[in-house]
């Protein structure tokens, strides 16, 4: 959460279209320069946007006055645009954890729809993108056909290096560490070769 810094697309085309999903930052009310340089990245891939997905943790669902989601419904309303609930992780629930979940968000903000889904397993995905289809304009695909992101194989091994570093050092190292991958040699037999170089704030770290 709030690491995301980098604009990141998942593009999914089909034979009838093309959707071209564009992942940001959480919507926070900012506290410091880097979280206001996330927030304007965030304001203007929403207003870019045709739909808008705004997703919850099934794990972690918030259900009370966070101050998270009042900013995010704050900057979310009066839009002219559809805004659906996504619900994830739903695998790692009792489904009927979800009922009053769906009903607190339902009585929150008026949602187009509401979707609970599990992306690691694909459930209720489908239908998802089958609700989403209707609402995108007609326009040639705006990317080729055969890619799933514009970002390269690198930057993917950055972010996951990245991830081990939250993972394994916690608090103790700040979300504002960087990954620079230096090499990255694809060999015939064998792990691929990747060498990275980790930028930290202080010497400390």
């Amino acid at each position: 959460p709030q690491t995301t810094r980098h604009r990141v697309l998942g593009i999914l085309s089909t034979g009838t279209h093309q959707m071209v999903f564009l992942d940001t930052p959480g919507i926070i009310k900012p506290k410091y320069l880097l979280h206001e340089v996330m927030m304007q990245f965030a304001d203007a891939a929403v207003a870019y946007a045709d739909i808008l997905l705004f997703m919850i943790d099934a794990t972690d669902p918030k259900m009370d006055a966070d101050l998270t989601h009042e900013e995010a419904f704050g900057r979310l309303e009066g839009m002219a645009k559809p805004v659906f609930l996504v619900i994830n992780k739903v695998d790692a629930v009792e489904k009927a954890s979800m009922l009053p979940v769906i009903d607190y968000y339902a009585r929150t903000f008026p949602f187009r729809e509401i979707f609970p889904i599990s992306a690691l397993r694909a459930e209720n995905t489908a239908e998802l993108i089958t609700a989403l289809a209707p609402l995108l304009p007609e326009h040639p695909p705006y990317y080729p056909l055969d890619i799933v992101s514009e970002q390269s194989e690198r930057f993917f091994v950055g972010e996951i290096v990245r991830e081990k570093i939250f993972v394994i050092c916690r608090e103790e190292v700040p979300y504002s560490t960087t990954v620079d991958v230096i090499e990255f040699k694809e060999r015939e037999t064998g792990k691929t070769f990747v060498s990275a170089d980790i930028y930290v704030e202080r010497e400390s770290q």
